[in-house]
């Protein structure tokens, strides 16, 4: 699941599909706010994490930097996936929820 900061004067969602670009070579439109969340365990300070339902409406899968692989997974075998990063088994079974 692409994530990331939102920059200086950045909106919230704009940040979400600039992420989403960056991470995995697709353009997206934002559209619902699945939920927010605080994680206070960043060692760098507390975090508002904001989940959008997004669509992708145009481009390619691209690896970067900071993505090795892509793909497409049903929600059973989400379930089974490590998770990597920021992301948490909440945020991921309400974004699963909430489709």
């Amino acid at each position: 699941m692409p994530a990331g900061y939102v920059e200086i004067d950045e909106e919230p969602v704009r940040a979400a599909e600039r992420e989403a670009f960056e991470e995995t070579g697709f353009v997206v439109k934002a559209e619902k706010l699945v939920d927010c969340y605080l994680d206070t365990e960043d060692p760098r300070g507390n975090v508002i994490v904001l989940l959008y339902d997004a669509r992708i409406i145009d481009g390619k899968p691209a690896t970067s930097a900071e993505t090795e692989s892509i793909g497409f997974f049903t929600a059973e075998e989400i379930k089974t996936l490590e998770l990597a990063g920021m992301s948490s088994e909440k945020e991921i079974h309400d974004w699963i929820a909430s489709l």
